[in-house]
């Protein structure tokens, strides 16, 4: 089997997605990132925050134009299963 080689920041420059659940966010990505070993690249409380190159707001924004995000599939790299696992 062909062992894929870790390449965060090259394919996708950012990202962002616009929130209903701000506070439900933070706390899924928080811990996702913790077992990813990525740190909170910063936040507004009540406005926006963002990982590496997700950064994720609510609907009022200048940047999110009022409207939320659609559906979209998200897949992070992870150096091993143990990590998966972790999270």
């Amino acid at each position: 089997m062909e062992t894929m080689e870790l390449h965060r920041g090259r394919l996708v420059d950012h990202i962002q997605l616009v929130v209903a659940d701000l506070a439900a966010s933070r706390r899924f990505y928080g811990a996702l990132f913790e077992v990813l070993e990525i740190p909170l690249g910063g936040e507004k409380e009540g406005a926006h925050f963002w990982y590496d190159e997700l950064f994720v707001s609510t609907p009022d924004g200048p940047e999110a134009a009022g409207k939320l995000t659609g559906r979209h599939h998200l897949a992070f790299q992870a150096e091993d299963r143990g990590t998966v696992d972790g999270f």
